[in-house]
């Protein structure tokens, strides 16, 4: 079977022209939703695109578990570059790295049917 691109008009389909770009692509989804399917990682990448850095004490606050719990889901999140942080004397800054993640993170915040769920992130 074809992989499948949708075009502009909702019920117009066309073979994807690259279906191993599609693959890929399918791939990546899969890897970045997999990450955001587990709640308290949701939750982390929601308060850090709603706040653009937080401190790990003030994840942890907002996400309700402890910090060192809290310290696990991150290290997944930095190994697979979805978050990066920046190190203030004895604090961690953490920061969405991936814009995709904050894009999605936006989606889910959005009404559904929202047309400003989908349009670009302003630059930073």
């Amino acid at each position: 079977m074809d992989a499948l691109t949708i075009s502009a008009s909702a019920d117009a389909y066309r073979p994807a022209s690259d279906p191993d770009e599609a693959t890929a692509c399918a791939a990546e989804a899969a890897r970045i939703l997999s990450l955001l399917g587990q709640e308290t990682r949701f939750l982390a990448l929601y308060h850090l695109a709603i706040h653009d850095e937080l401190t790990v004490n003030e994840m942890a606050d907002a996400v309700k578990i402890s910090q060192s719990a809290l310290s696990h889901h991150l290290s997944k999140l930095r190994r697979d570059r979805l978050v990066t942080f920046r190190r203030d004397a004895q604090h961690l800054y953490y920061r969405i790295a991936d814009p995709r993640v904050a894009r999605l993170i936006r989606v889910f915040r959005s009404p559904p049917h929202s047309p400003s769920a989908l349009s670009p992130m302003p630059a930073s």
